[in-house]
């Protein structure tokens, strides 16, 4: 299934804690990622799916850079002639 939805199936380990098992697949993008969630959702076998997307260091880098270039001051609640 993960195949003809474009993606790969990495892995599945069983773990012991808040998660009886995780799995590791790629796919091509977000919406296709759940879309694949939504499908196996339906099929009532499973109470729970969480997704994690994860990303490269290399992605994370390029995302404090881009974070850094932006300037925020938290809502106040005033206008701004105030």
């Amino acid at each position: 299934m993960v195949n003809s939805m474009g993606g790969s199936f990495v892995g599945s380990w069983l773990s012991l804690g808040q998660y009886d098992s995780t799995a590791v697949i790629e796919m091509p993008n977000d919406i296709s990622m759940e879309a694949f969630k939504m499908v196996v959702m339906a099929g009532g076998g499973l109470t729970r799916f969480d997704l994690t997307p994860l990303m490269s260091f290399e992605d994370g880098v390029q995302a404090m850079l881009l974070a850094q270039e932006v300037r925020y001051a938290p809502f106040s609640g005033k206008k701004d002639s105030e």
